[in-house]
Protein backbone atom coordinates (compact mmCIF):
# COMPACT_ATOMS: atom_id res chain seq x y z
CA UNK A 1 0.00 0.00 0.00
CA UNK A 2 1.09 3.54 -0.69
CA UNK A 3 0.49 4.52 2.95
CA UNK A 4 2.83 1.79 4.19
CA UNK A 5 5.57 2.84 1.79
CA UNK A 6 5.16 6.46 2.82
CA UNK A 7 5.51 5.53 6.50
CA UNK A 8 8.51 3.32 5.75
CA UNK A 9 10.30 6.14 3.92
CA UNK A 10 9.49 8.51 6.78
CA UNK A 11 10.86 6.01 9.32
CA UNK A 12 14.06 5.69 7.29
CA UNK A 13 14.44 9.47 7.10
CA UNK A 14 13.87 9.64 10.85
CA UNK A 15 16.56 7.01 11.42
CA UNK A 16 19.02 9.04 9.33
CA UNK A 17 18.09 12.22 11.22
CA UNK A 18 18.62 10.43 14.57
CA UNK A 19 22.09 9.30 13.48
CA UNK A 20 22.92 12.83 12.37
CA UNK A 21 21.69 14.24 15.70
CA UNK A 22 23.70 11.65 17.65
CA UNK A 23 26.84 12.45 15.66
CA UNK A 24 26.50 16.22 15.83
CA UNK A 25 25.00 16.56 19.31
CA UNK A 26 23.47 19.83 18.11
CA UNK A 27 20.30 21.01 19.82
CA UNK A 28 18.84 22.00 16.46
CA UNK A 29 19.30 18.46 15.11
CA UNK A 30 17.67 16.95 18.22
CA UNK A 31 14.78 19.39 17.87
CA UNK A 32 14.33 18.34 14.24
CA UNK A 33 14.25 14.67 15.30
CA UNK A 34 11.58 15.42 17.92
CA UNK A 35 9.49 17.21 15.29
CA UNK A 36 9.89 14.28 12.90
CA UNK A 37 8.84 11.80 15.61
CA UNK A 38 5.67 13.83 16.24
CA UNK A 39 4.94 14.14 12.52
CA UNK A 40 5.39 10.39 12.02
CA UNK A 41 3.11 9.61 14.96
CA UNK A 42 0.47 11.99 13.61
CA UNK A 43 0.68 10.44 10.13
CA UNK A 44 0.42 6.94 11.61
CA UNK A 45 -2.71 8.06 13.50
CA UNK A 46 -4.23 9.37 10.26
CA UNK A 47 -3.43 6.15 8.40
CA UNK A 48 -4.70 3.87 11.18
CA UNK A 49 -7.85 5.94 11.77
CA UNK A 50 -8.65 5.65 8.08
CA UNK A 51 -8.01 1.89 8.14
CA UNK A 52 -10.08 1.49 11.28
CA UNK A 53 -13.02 3.01 9.40
CA UNK A 54 -12.44 0.72 6.41
CA UNK A 55 -11.85 -2.44 8.48
CA UNK A 56 -13.97 -2.09 11.63
CA UNK A 57 -13.58 -5.79 12.51
CA UNK A 58 -9.75 -5.61 12.58
CA UNK A 59 -8.91 -5.42 16.27
CA UNK A 60 -5.15 -5.10 15.65
CA UNK A 61 -5.72 -1.75 13.98
CA UNK A 62 -7.84 -0.57 16.92
CA UNK A 63 -5.15 -1.68 19.38
CA UNK A 64 -2.32 0.00 17.45
CA UNK A 65 -4.30 3.22 17.10
CA UNK A 66 -5.10 3.16 20.83
CA UNK A 67 -1.38 2.82 21.64
CA UNK A 68 -0.66 5.96 19.62
CA UNK A 69 -3.44 7.86 21.39
CA UNK A 70 -2.01 6.69 24.73
CA UNK A 71 1.39 8.14 23.78
CA UNK A 72 -0.38 11.48 23.33
CA UNK A 73 -2.36 11.01 26.57
CA UNK A 74 -5.63 11.13 24.67
CA UNK A 75 -7.47 8.77 27.01
CA UNK A 76 -11.01 9.44 25.68
CA UNK A 77 -9.88 8.32 22.20
CA UNK A 78 -7.80 5.35 23.41
CA UNK A 79 -10.30 3.83 25.85
CA UNK A 80 -13.11 2.84 23.42
CA UNK A 81 -10.57 1.36 20.99
CA UNK A 82 -9.00 -0.70 23.77
CA UNK A 83 -12.41 -1.84 24.99
CA UNK A 84 -13.21 -3.17 21.53
CA UNK A 85 -9.77 -4.68 20.91
CA UNK A 86 -9.95 -6.54 24.25
CA UNK A 87 -12.66 -8.70 22.66
CA UNK A 88 -10.01 -10.35 20.46
CA UNK A 89 -8.60 -13.33 22.42
CA UNK A 90 -5.13 -12.71 20.95
CA UNK A 91 -5.10 -9.11 22.19
CA UNK A 92 -7.25 -9.47 25.30
CA UNK A 93 -4.57 -9.34 28.00
CA UNK A 94 -2.46 -6.59 26.42
CA UNK A 95 -5.58 -4.55 25.67
CA UNK A 96 -6.96 -4.94 29.21
CA UNK A 97 -3.63 -3.88 30.73
CA UNK A 98 -3.47 -0.86 28.40
CA UNK A 99 -7.09 -0.10 29.22
CA UNK A 100 -6.31 -0.24 32.93
CA UNK A 101 -3.36 2.10 32.47
CA UNK A 102 -5.53 4.51 30.48
CA UNK A 103 -8.14 4.59 33.24
CA UNK A 104 -5.35 5.00 35.81
CA UNK A 105 -3.86 8.00 34.00
CA UNK A 106 -7.39 9.37 33.53
CA UNK A 107 -7.79 9.26 37.35
CA UNK A 108 -10.46 6.53 37.28
CA UNK A 109 -8.78 4.16 39.75
CA UNK A 110 -11.69 1.74 40.41
CA UNK A 111 -12.21 1.28 36.66
CA UNK A 112 -8.48 0.74 36.18
CA UNK A 113 -8.42 -1.87 38.94
CA UNK A 114 -11.28 -3.84 37.40
CA UNK A 115 -9.52 -3.98 34.01
CA UNK A 116 -6.28 -5.23 35.55
CA UNK A 117 -8.25 -7.82 37.55
CA UNK A 118 -9.93 -9.04 34.35
CA UNK A 119 -6.47 -9.60 32.83
CA UNK A 120 -4.98 -11.54 35.78
CA UNK A 121 -6.46 -15.00 35.03
CA UNK A 122 -4.90 -14.98 31.55
CA UNK A 123 -1.47 -13.68 32.57
CA UNK A 124 1.51 -15.94 31.91
CA UNK A 125 4.87 -14.84 33.32
CA UNK A 126 6.69 -17.20 30.93
CA UNK A 127 4.92 -16.32 27.68
CA UNK A 128 4.57 -12.57 28.29
CA UNK A 129 6.67 -11.52 31.30
CA UNK A 130 6.45 -7.78 30.62
CA UNK A 131 2.64 -7.87 30.50
CA UNK A 132 2.57 -9.95 33.70
CA UNK A 133 4.85 -7.50 35.49
CA UNK A 134 3.02 -4.45 34.22
CA UNK A 135 -0.41 -5.75 35.21
CA UNK A 136 0.58 -6.74 38.75
CA UNK A 137 2.58 -3.53 39.22
CA UNK A 138 -0.36 -1.35 38.23
CA UNK A 139 -2.80 -3.45 40.27
CA UNK A 140 -0.56 -2.78 43.26
CA UNK A 141 -0.52 0.93 42.45
CA UNK A 142 -4.34 0.92 42.27
CA UNK A 143 -4.49 -0.83 45.63
CA UNK A 144 -2.11 1.77 47.08
CA UNK A 145 -4.31 4.58 45.77
CA UNK A 146 -7.37 2.89 47.28
CA UNK A 147 -5.51 2.41 50.63
CA UNK A 148 -5.70 -1.40 50.33
CA UNK A 149 -2.18 -2.14 51.57
CA UNK A 150 -2.61 -5.93 51.81
CA UNK A 151 -3.58 -6.19 48.15
CA UNK A 152 -0.81 -3.79 47.15
CA UNK A 153 1.74 -5.94 48.99
CA UNK A 154 0.42 -9.09 47.30
CA UNK A 155 0.76 -7.65 43.79
CA UNK A 156 4.14 -6.02 44.39
CA UNK A 157 5.19 -9.46 45.66
CA UNK A 158 4.03 -11.06 42.39
CA UNK A 159 6.19 -8.56 40.51
CA UNK A 160 9.27 -9.13 42.65
CA UNK A 161 9.07 -12.93 42.30
CA UNK A 162 9.58 -12.47 38.54
CA UNK A 163 11.81 -9.35 38.48
CA UNK A 164 13.33 -8.09 41.73
CA UNK A 165 14.40 -4.82 40.12
CA UNK A 166 11.17 -3.93 38.30
CA UNK A 167 10.57 -0.18 38.41
CA UNK A 168 10.15 0.93 42.05
CA UNK A 169 8.19 -2.16 43.17
CA UNK A 170 10.72 -3.24 45.83
CA UNK A 171 10.88 0.24 47.38
CA UNK A 172 7.10 0.55 47.38
CA UNK A 173 6.69 -2.89 48.97
CA UNK A 174 9.26 -2.07 51.65
CA UNK A 175 7.49 1.23 52.37
CA UNK A 176 4.17 -0.61 52.76
CA UNK A 177 5.74 -3.22 55.04
CA UNK A 178 7.30 -0.58 57.29
CA UNK A 179 4.08 1.42 57.45
CA UNK A 180 5.31 4.39 55.39
CA UNK A 181 2.79 6.39 53.42
CA UNK A 182 3.11 8.45 50.22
Amino acid sequence: KVEDLELLVYEQNLSIAKERADDSGAAEDRKKVAEMVNELRQRRIEVLASREQRYPANMNIKYELAQLYMQLQKWPQAIPLLQRSSQDPRLKVKALVSLGKSFMYDKKIPLAKSQFERAVPDLDPNAAPETFLECHYWLARCAEALKDNGTAEKHFGEVLVVDYEYKDARERLEKLQTGGND
